[in-house]
């Protein structure tokens, strides 16, 4: 588990180092100075290059006189440019230290800017910090546009300046970096969109702050990296098909067989011991000849398209077998897709994965999960989200963590809000941020996939928050391994099937 931090969050950190545990702000800053410089001497030919530093008057200004410095004690060829006044104590304090080794240090003059920036190799952005909440105006929104306008290397110091630390929103203008270089932990801003695609890539340098800094906040936003991977459920060597768990998947209407296919293959796929899938009888045979290795149990649809009562004897039995429901991929929202949700949330004494047509017929059906007894878990996009809260997409997808949050506290559910970042909460403001994936994924099947992995982790005995942060990861890695392979614009939903077993595949 990786923790993501907003600015605010940061900045407490920060003053519980300085303040409570009292290592000295000053050299906080210089070990990012120097955190910074070591990332610039790596480059290939730095001692010919130019190096153009831009600074604010804030504690990210300081950082990069401080880099200034001990560039210039290196003997790279540097400019440094104040782009503003009434600077933090220690940022005064760094101008001090310049100034007393001699170091020219530029106040802001738009001609001399686009001058240095014309002859430089390598910018420096260490204009705005991770506190900016404004949006960007006059002179500094000139002189990131002036940035941006050429094909310059930039680093960016922390987060790329004008990028909303919390949201990763742009605040007007950002600057586009080619590499951000943050301190401590990353910050929100660099992996949410827009912002992660103006910060690029994203190293983080550890600067000094202790263990115990970071504890003294309650720190709820994380990520994965592959070291997620020994959270897959341990294999016993002495086990059955029962032990590994039993999933229920209900999906595909007539015609809509794939849905079903999809979310079954993939359950067994990340280890389910076995998979009964509980679908329209005209998918019968085509089940049954895709995926021999699962149970098939069948519902009619009258006329009316309500449902066939008399299928409630088998569905009983089905329920009441297994360790985790999925319901909804390719129902269709007709009348027998309510009655079956209804009757499983009702009924189920195990924890329910809502998707797809579930969720759209939930979306005029919401009074049916406010008084749950097992654990919800719903995995809408932001069409099915923007339905089910009654907002825009737009709003759904400018605010992608509010919105999660807002529907899991409200219901008492998990929600996997699925973008290019997908958000997953819960009810106690847990926020996982999934990090990986592609654009490849954008296609029809890849959610009822996802359904099937969440699926069959729940029912190897992972709780159902850990299975649900954990499968959207390992999704988003079968995802990337598919694009390796086929690429962006050939990939399909069987693709990320296929490549479930390269990912977990660790022993």
């Amino acid at each position: 588990m990786i923790k993501l931090v907003t600015g605010e969050e940061m900045q407490l950190i920060d003053s519980y180092t300085i303040k409570e545990i009292g290592i000295p702000s000053m050299v906080l800053m210089e070990r990012a100075a120097l955190g910074i410089v070591d990332h610039i001497l790596k480059r290939k030919h730095i001692e010919n290059e130019k190096v153009f530093i831009l600074c604010g008057s804030g504690n990210n200004g300081g950082d990069g006189l401080a880099i200034g410095r001990l560039l210039g004690n290196k003997g790279i060829r540097t400019n440094i440019m104040l782009l503003s006044e009434n600077y933090t104590q220690e940022t005064s304090m760094q101008l001090k230290i310049l100034q007393n080794l001699n170091i020219k240090v530029d106040k802001y003059d738009a001609d001399q800017l686009k001058k240095y920036i014309s002859e430089s190799d390598l910018i420096i952005d260490a204009i705005f910090g991770t506190g900016l909440t404004r949006e960007v105006i006059g002179h500094y929104k000139d002189t990131i546009q002036c940035v941006n306008n050429e094909d310059k290397f930039v680093i960016s110091v922390d987060i790329p300046s004008g990028i909303c630390s919390k949201s990763g929103k742009v605040l007007g203008v950002a600057i586009k970096a080619n590499l951000t270089v943050t301190f401590g932990l990353n910050k929100l801003g660099n992996v949410l969109y827009p912002g992660t695609l103006y910060a690029s890539k994203t190293n983080i340098v550890d600067i000094g702050f202790p263990k115990r800094a970071y504890d003294s906040r309650m720190l709820k936003h994380f990520t994965f990296d592959e070291n997620a991977l020994q959270k897959l459920p341990k294999r016993e060597a002495r086990s059955n098909k029962g032990t590994f768990g039993k999933v229920l998947v209900i999906a595909g209407a007539i015609n809509m067989s794939g849905a079903a296919f999809l979310s079954a293959m993939a359950a067994y796929k990340i280890g389910g011991g076995l998979v009964n899938i509980m679908t329209h009888e005209e998918n019968r045979v085509i089940i049954q000849t895709s995926i021999p290795e699962a149970i098939v149990t069948t519902f009619n649809t009258l006329d009316n398209k309500e449902l066939d009562k008399t299928c409630f004897i088998e569905f009983k039995s089905s329920i009441k077998d297994a360790n985790v429901i999925v319901i909804g991929p390719g129902l269709s929202q007709c009348k027998a897709t309510k009655e079956l949700l209804e009757y499983v949330i009702r009924h189920s004494k195990v924890p329910i994965i809502i998707d797809a047509d579930g969720l759209n017929v939930l979306s005029n059906e919401l009074s049916l999960i406010k008084e749950h007894q097992v654990e919800i878990i719903i995995t809408p996009h932001p069409g099915e989200m923007s339905r089910l809260l009654g907002v825009s997409i737009k709003e759904v997808t400018e605010n992608l963590i509010e919105n999660a949050n807002f529907i899991s506290k409200k219901y008492n559910i998990i929600c996997a809000l699925k973008d290019a970042r997908t958000i997953v909460t819960n009810p106690f403001d847990d926020v996982y941020i999934n990090t990986s994936g592609n654009n490849g994924m954008a296609t029809a099947g890849a959610g009822d996939v996802l359904t099937g992995i969440i699926s069959g982790l729940i029912a190897q005995g992972l709780r159902p928050y850990e299975a649900t942060c954990l499968g959207v990861y390992l999704h988003g890695l079968s995802g990337d391994k598919a694009k390796e392979r086929v690429g962006v614009y050939s990939m399909m939903a069987r693709d990320i099937i296929e490549e479930i077993s390269k990912v977990t595949n660790i022993n």
